[in-house]
């Protein structure tokens, strides 16, 4: 697999990805038209269901789409050795350019991180020990780290004199000269509070595909907060090189090398891919060229079943023939065999693995997703049915309670207060209808009300005086001088009420037509009463109705979306979960 395939693994999953993107925004804007009409005290975001699924989505799209664009960053390549082995020089023939300045003072204090720059500017930024970072020049960047490192040697002069003095005036043993030092050391030796230098070079070849970090000794004494970020690194890394002198393979190093592999590799549960870099193989040859065999022999003997791969390079002739253009020195160095065994051991297999760690990713996060949509989808189609439902037994409801209601008022005509026109009883049972009435229309209100809201708590609930007033009607004061005129025409002491029940019951020839039309106009009052009273009731249950209707179509507006674009929104969800589903 090469790095094409990398780039179109991106391409191809990104390209699903941001056009998700795209319809979630176009889904989100047609809620953002209801939310604009909302009042302000009103949490749209908390509330409303859709909005929350959608974010939900976007976010782990979003993720999804963070997580893919690793595949455009390049590898972690991670070297690590002794600080007098030539890392230096290796890594200055792996850039093919002279970087690096070898010194004879190896760096202790710091991580040297060699990226790819995506400008043409060259920078470095350093990262501090209280986590600050400062982006400068190369040049800049140089002198600074030439203040360091004379600080550091100072201090280093200051430790030697103080224990030189120590020496010559004491007679003491190596261990409490020891002692003495490290106490000095702790005193005196400059620390820097420079963690980690990163160079962005303008560099093709090694840079295009890897980071190079470029490890302090591992003989050296180093920092806390150094070996945490070593550390980090190494967990982090996609390949490692491990470097060592071709004049010091039998030794006491290699056993330490071993167990410092294996120090390292518990920080991680993958087993890392590792190439053994056996440098100054010019210096063997030089001396005794036939010694190379047998170190060879010696090398594989003691480290094959540990690395992946081991290569015998000169450093040094490879920088010397990239320099001098020299193509012998170039082949000779092996440095073109590493770079191979690199690409082979490196970056192949990281490409693989990174590959498959995005598919695996992608495959989690689409299942995560595709289970939120279903529990969504599940929700919204429930809440569907109810709305339906709602919209046909609503009405049919209000419709019962509104006839029982009208029923009930109507049906004071069959009592005999009515029939007698005894206005005391007739109020009274006006006012006990007006309770039952009222007490109905509660219950029922209520009862819609609750099924009717698709959200919790009382926001669209407004007040709406349903209440029925039967007994605050005018018709219901009856004109008593009516009643006046007709007892004026009796001769005896009879009661308003008996004259009028004589009126009814008899028939008496006694009154006039005049008698008859009082009569019927106190008829008249009555019915008018019980009349407008059913024309209230039909009024007052119109506009239930219609609420009920509003809070209906608003509360689901609210939860969801707007009831008349719900195929709409059903149907992207369609589409998005087809689309997902096929990124598994």
């Amino acid at each position: 697999m090469n790095s094409v395939n990398r780039n179109k693994e991106f391409f191809r999953f990104s390209s699903v990805l941001n056009n998700l993107l795209e319809i979630i925004d176009c889904m989100k804007e047609e809620l953002q038209i209801y939310r604009n009409n909302l009042e302000e005290d009103i949490n749209f975001t908390d509330i409303n269901k859709s909005l929350r699924f959608l974010n939900e989505v976007e976010f782990e799209i979003m993720d999804s789409l963070e997580n893919l664009k690793e595949l455009m960053n390049p590898f972690l390549l991670f070297v690590i050795g002794n600080g007098n082995y030539g890392k230096s020089t290796l890594i200055n023939a792996l850039l093919e350019d002279s970087f690096i300045k070898t010194k004879d003072l190896p760096n202790t204090w710091k991580l040297d991180l060699f990226c790819k720059s995506k400008e043409l500017k060259e920078i470095v930024e350093f990262s501090y020990i209280n986590k600050e970072k400062e982006v400068m020049s190369l040049e800049n960047g140089e002198k600074l780290l030439l203040e360091e490192e004379k600080k550091f040697k100072e201090s280093k002069k200051k430790i030697f004199k103080y224990l030189k003095e120590y020496k010559i005036n004491n007679n003491l043993e190596v261990k409490a000269l020891e002692k003495y030092k490290k106490n000095l050391e702790k005193k005196y030796l400059y620390i820097s509070e420079i963690v980690e230098a990163k160079y962005y070079l303008n560099k093709n070849g090694i840079l295009d595909d890897f980071i190079i970090v470029d490890t302090p000794g591992l003989n050296q004494n180093l920092d806390k907060s150094l070996i945490a970020s070593i550390k980090d690194y190494y967990i982090k890394s996609d390949g490692i090189i491990w470097i060592i002198d071709a004049q010091n393979i039998v030794s006491k190093n290699s056993c330490d090398l071993i167990n410092d592999i294996n120090k390292l590799n518990r920080l991680t549960d993958l087993k890392k891919k590792m190439v053994l870099v056996v440098n100054k193989i010019d210096i063997i040859e030089k001396n005794n060229p036939y010694n190379l065999d047998k170190i060879k022999l010696k090398v594989k003997e003691i480290y094959s079943n540990v690395f992946d791969d081991i290569v015998f390079i000169s450093a040094k002739d490879a920088i010397n023939g990239i320099s001098e253009n020299k193509e012998e020195l170039v082949c000779r160095s092996n440095i073109r065999i590493l770079k191979k065994s690199i690409n082979t051991y490196f970056k192949r297999t990281a490409e693989i693995n990174q590959i498959n760690s995005k598919r695996k990713n992608l495959s989690l996060k689409s299942e995560k997703i595709l289970k939120n949509i279903d529990r969504y989808k599940r929700e919204l189609y429930k809440d569907i049915s109810i709305y339906n439902t709602l919209k046909l037994e609503d009405s049919e409801k209000i419709n019962k309670t509104k006839f029982y209601i009208i029923d009930l008022i109507k049906s004071i005509k069959n009592k005999s207060c009515y029939k007698d026109i005894n206005m005391e009883i007739l109020v009274q049972n006006l006012k006990e209808i007006e309770l039952i009435c009222n007490k109905e229309i509660k219950i029922i209100y209520q009862e819609l009300f609750r099924k009717s809201n698709f959200i919790k708590g009382d926001k669209f609930n407004k007040y709406i005086d349903y209440n029925i007033y039967i007994t605050k009607n005018k018709n219901i004061v009856i004109d008593y001088n009516l009643l006046k005129s007709i007892k004026s025409k009796e001769k005896n002491n009879l009661s308003e009420e008996t004259i009028l029940n004589s009126i009814i019951r008899n028939k008496s020839k006694k009154f006039t037509q005049n008698d008859e039309i009082i009569l019927n106009t106190i008829y008249k009052k009555i019915d008018t009463l019980i009349e407008e009273s059913v024309h209230e009731v039909n009024e007052k249950f119109e506009l239930m109705k219609i609420n009920i209707e509003n809070i209906r179509e608003n509360t689901f507006e609210y939860k969801y979306l707007n009831y008349k674009n719900i195929k709409n929104h059903i149907k992207d969800l369609d589409m998005i979960y087809n689309m997902i589903r096929n990124l598994r």
